[in-house]
């Protein structure tokens, strides 16, 4: 959406605002000129904050219009408003303390990015050239505001003047024609204050941006703005050039009340008004400009060719997760049976002590193994819980559906395996963007309980479709490694649970430097932690959450290949509930932190590996309870640690 360009005038007509019968704003008119400081000022609860939340469309009124350049702004959202034009700061400062300035700011140049999300996490060379000029840009708005050499700094780490000043130039970075700022002087000293009301002055002088100001600082508001709009209890009672409005008794009454001394009232208003030395305006040199505007199914095929689990030492069956309804795939639990298969040279005659060793190592590497896939899945849980707050139950159906995708591609239009594994992907990237659209967005700003349980429906309904399909057989994808064997250092490990976690390894690490460092990245995390801030820089929320969700179904897809890959048997309708394996994962280590996901991930993998290498040893607690090991370990966690290992308890700001 384009600019309506930086000469339109705001006009504001007839704006009522009610809240369960209270009425905030009643009937409020103003117009602000382009070019111009129009200062918006009255007591506490006069309903100032509220007109700036109708202005950036958080609330949409009862009654009454706003318009800007001729464009209607009543029902649109707060991320169109920001793409026309229209920016601004905060009562209360609304930066990611975590995130550095330089983050912060270019949250504000979202909006204006045009190389997507495949480009900018691809880093194309078209992505990479738009990156850098918006960073350069960052970096001249910075040093136009004082604050050029904090960019690489957390803001969370600033001064309260610092954080406002940052603020304010995030807001700049929108690139806008109107800046709404909301008290940018509160709490500052004098100094302070002085530097503020420069700064709005180069802005007006400079650029000719528009400015729409709230703040209490008398002074302030009478030295700098050009009109001055007054409310009080939701009225307009007094607008006018600032001289007017000081001596308007309507306001005078309303600041100073109607007890006081009518001989002394105006006497009082006139020093509370008395603008205090304001520095003057810089040199002309000092100025800055904004850019221009351009801106029928043949027979599932039947798994054969592979070993059986039963045939393989124990420790190599015990890395692939077991299915309770198929006893054949259940691992040898004997000791003799753990060291059948070993390397030559490690027989019965070496010590016990290094056969418990090798064997406590051979456990652990396999559970990394699966645990790095388990890892994969518990991250989409996480991705998809931050960007919408919604618990995915529909993740295992995705994978085996993926899973099945790749089955038939490979087998029944004998594609090349990864082409296979690429169209595979797509198809459960379309699946979850299916269930976003049709399901959480039509449920967006209700019960998200509700959205996450009817997650559970849409499990049922995917399932029930998919174990149709592939019936009683067990199906192969087709992978190059098939039952391969690799030897080194004594432990014996499936090929394919190598490639495993070399896999994992290169999508954990680009998942987490796309999230770090891509634009995409940062505003996903914006999105999750405070989404009303996100959308009022431009961020599209629905696009965030869109992006998530498909990013999820791909990597569910991506796990499908090796859970159903040797030494597992392969595709079958148990699958699925394999997969749901991951949820704990996702617990243990805080629904709301992906790091956590990859420390939940590869915890669970190594638990139940070991529980099921030690099964000889625990018969106590009965077969299968490897199963059943990631929810105890799930259980002691949050017993101990309500929140995950990593999760934070959720903030709300008010």
């Amino acid at each position: 959406m384009s600019s309506p360009g930086s000469r339109s005038t705001l006009v504001v007509s007839g704006i009522t605002v009610r809240f369960a019968g209270l009425t905030a704003l009643d009937d409020v008119s103003f117009e602000v000129e382009p070019g111009t400081v129009h200062a918006l000022i009255g007591p506490n609860g006069a309903g100032k904050s509220t007109m700036f939340n109708v202005l950036s469309g958080v609330y949409r009124p009862v009654a009454g219009s706003v318009s800007f350049g001729g464009v209607e702004l009543v029902g649109l959202a707060p991320h169109a408003i920001a793409g026309l034009g229209v920016a601004r700061t905060f009562q209360n400062i609304a930066l990611f303390p975590a995130a550095t300035v330089e983050e912060n700011l270019m949250l504000g140049r979202h909006h204006l990015t045009r190389a997507g999300f495949l480009g900018a996490g691809l880093r194309l060379p078209f992505a990479t050239r738009e990156d850098r000029r918006h960073r350069a840009r960052v970096t001249v708005i910075a040093e136009f505001l004082g604050i050029g050499g904090l960019l690489q700094l957390p803001a969370g780490e600033l001064s309260y003047g610092d954080q406002k000043r940052v603020e304010m130039a995030r807001a700049l970075c929108v690139e806008p024609a109107i800046l709404l700022l909301d008290e940018p002087v509160a709490g500052m000293d004098a100094a302070e204050t002085g530097q503020v009301a420069t700064a709005i002055r180069d802005i007006r002088e400079g650029l000719g941006i528009s400015i729409l100001l709230v703040e209490h600082d008398m002074g302030l508001v009478m030295g700098i703005a050009d009109r001055v709009t007054v409310l009080d209890f939701g009225k307009r009672i007094a607008d006018g050039p600032p001289g007017e409005v000081r001596s308007d008794p309507e306001v005078i009454r309303a600041y100073l009340g109607t007890g006081h001394d009518a001989a002394t009232a105006p006497t009082a208003a006139a020093a509370a008004a008395t603008p205090p030395a304001v520095p003057a305006p810089p040199p002309a040199a000092a100025t800055w400009s904004a850019p221009a505007t351009n801106s029928t199914v043949p027979p599932p095929i039947r798994w054969a060719s592979r070993l059986q689990p039963q045939q393989l030492p124990a420790a190599v069956a015990a890395g692939g997760p077991a299915r309770s309804h198929r006893t054949t795939r259940q691992p040898p639990t004997t000791r003799a049976a753990v060291t059948e298969g070993c390397a030559p040279g490690l027989g019965m005659e070496r010590e016990r002590g290094t056969a418990v060793v090798k064997d406590f190592v051979q456990f652990v590497f396999n559970g990394l193994s699966l645990g790095s896939i388990y890892a994969l899945l518990a991250l989409g849980f996480v991705i998809i819980f931050k960007a919408t707050e919604v618990v995915n139950f529909a993740h295992g159906s995705i994978l085996a559906l993926g899973a099945y995708a790749i089955s038939r591609f490979s087998f029944n239009n004998h594609m090349n395996f990864y082409l296979s594994v690429l169209l595979g992907v797509a198809v459960a990237g379309v699946l979850a963007f299916i269930i976003e659209r049709g399901l959480v967005r039509t449920m967006a700003g209700r019960s998200v309980i509700a959205v996450s349980i009817m997650t559970i429906g849409v499990d049922l309904i995917v399932r029930t479709e998919t174990t149709r399909r592939i019936g009683v057989d067990v199906l192969t994808l087709g992978d190059p490694w098939r039952d391969g064997i690799v030897h080194f250092a004594g432990l014996t490990v499936p090929t394919a649970r190598v490639w495993a976690i070399g896999t994992a390894l290169v999508i954990l690490a680009a998942f987490f430097a796309w999230f770090k460092f891509s634009s995409f990245g940062v505003a996903m995390r914006a999105s999750a932690e405070d989404p009303e801030t996100a959308s009022l820089m431009g961020i599209r929320l629905g696009r965030i959450s869109s992006m998530a969700w498909v990013l999820a179904g791909a990597l569910a897809a991506v796990a499908g290949v090796f859970l159903t890959a040797f030494p597992s048997a392969g595709l079958d309708a148990s699958t699925g509930d394999v997969a749901l394996r991951a949820f704990p994962a996702a617990i243990l280590g805080g629904l709301d932190s992906t790091g956590g996901a990859v420390v939940g991930g590869l915890m669970i993998g190594v638990a139940e590996v070991l529980t099921a290498g030690y099964q000889s040893n625990l018969t106590f607690l009965g077969r299968g309870f490897d199963q059943v090991m990631p929810y105890v370990v799930m259980v002691a966690v949050l017993l101990v640690r309500p929140t995950g290992l990593f999760g934070t308890r959720e903030a709300t700001r008010v």
